[in-house]
């Protein structure tokens, strides 16, 4: 549970079914979206390397080998990354003109190109379709990433922003573990039945474009983009409900904006010559780099390979243990919602950090940069 601040605003009735209804319809199609997609291919890997290798067969008559087939698949699954760091990049640009929530459900075409160019590849033979369809899946994801958590700030209240935040890696940790059970061979991970693990992303999106239309758009872009102090009035009693004072948040909006007005804008060189910016980008910087040095990347995508030859067990356990590490995942995930807003941020990232068995290189490496980060000219 999530305890809730009794003084002033910060009461649990702040928390309305209109601010739980926009979360779970932000989160659906793309926290959850991007989880799933990241892992989908694992289980099923060996039965997608046939496909790629009779594909290539069958275009060139010339017959891969194993390790030529296996270079292609890490390929395929590798080019998600760059589709998403465009999509991250031209995410937030897109969605300060559109708004937050036009640009989630836009979004969704971008999407649904991905899904029916990986489902179809296999039906027009075309390998290269499913390559393709990885970097539109990287690019949808991409952008949600940073859109959605943007979106999902701006509309939770101040008490319960930091947990309102962490549904998005909720959302993300329940995709990986939904894709590690659909994706056993007895359900939608065999020979015939893998491309179907791809359409189920349609579902995501169609619940997604059928409940955020319902939803408010962000305060905050909704102040910014037309500059008139009651353009948020709406949103803001919607997710607050009618009865609930906002007159103290609408104020701290207008501040926000006002400071924002008076800023000259930022640019690159900016960014890392300005002293008050320098040091939450770089340590957005390294956190980040931590995490994927951790090498979470590498579980999400081979994890079954892993745990067969390490088991040389049968495919039904090794289905079990991949599922088991999306689990640990969502156990986590669950853990940091109740504590982010009252353990702090910092706190739980150094806990989550030193605790990781076997990874005490890994911890030490992460200590060793924040206390980097609190040192010299760059922290100024």
């Amino acid at each position: 549970m999530i305890e809730m601040s009794s003084k002033g605003i910060g009461d649990a009735s702040k928390v309305t079914p209109m601010l739980l209804l926009s979360i779970f319809a932000s989160v659906i199609g793309s926290g959850l979206t991007m989880g799933y997609n990241l892992t989908l291919m694992n289980n099923p890997q060996s039965f997608i390397q046939s496909f790629i290798r009779e594909s290539h067969s069958k275009q060139t008559g010339e017959l891969w080998s194993s390790s030529a087939t296996q270079n292609m698949f890490a390929f395929i699954a590798s080019v998600y990354s760059i589709g998403a760091a465009l999509g991250a990049m031209a995410g937030p640009t897109i969605a300060s003109k559109i708004g937050r929530k036009t640009f989630l459900l836009l979004n969704n075409i971008v999407m649904m190109v991905g899904v029916l160019l990986s489902s179809w590849s296999v039906y027009f033979n075309a390998y290269q379709m499913l390559l393709v369809g990885r970097i539109f899946a990287g690019m949808n994801n991409g952008a949600n990433t940073t859109v959605c958590p943007i979106y999902l700030s701006e509309i939770a209240p101040k008490e319960v922003r930091g947990a309102a935040g962490t549904c998005f890696q909720l959302s993300v940790a329940t995709g990986i573990f939904l894709a590690d059970v659909l994706s056993f061979e007895t359900i939608l991970g065999g020979r015939n039945t893998w491309p179907e693990l791809f359409n189920v992303i349609l579902v995501f999106g169609l619940v997604q474009s059928s409940l955020l239309p319902f939803c408010p758009e962000s305060p905050q872009f909704l102040l910014v983009s037309t500059g008139f102090p009651d353009a948020p009035i709406w949103a803001l009693k919607s997710l607050r409900g009618n009865k609930m004072n906002i007159g103290e948040e609408l104020k701290e909006l207008e501040e926000d904006y006002k400071r924002q007005v008076s800023e000259p804008p930022i640019g690159w060189i900016e960014l890392f010559s300005t002293g008050y910016i320098r040091r939450p980008l770089l340590i957005a910087v390294v956190t980040s780099i931590s995490q994927q040095l951790s090498g979470v990347n590498g579980i999400f995508v081979y994890s079954a390979p892993i745990f067969e030859a390490a088991t040389g067990g049968s495919a039904d356990l090794v289905n079990v243990l991949v599922a088991g590490t999306g689990l640990v995942g969502i156990v986590g995930c669950v853990l940091a919602i109740g504590a982010m807003d009252r353990l702090g941020r910092k706190a739980l990232m150094l806990t989550g950090e030193s605790v990781t068995v076997g990874r005490r290189r890994e911890a030490a490496r992460t200590w060793s940069m924040c206390w980097w980060l609190g040192q010299g000219w760059w922290a100024s």
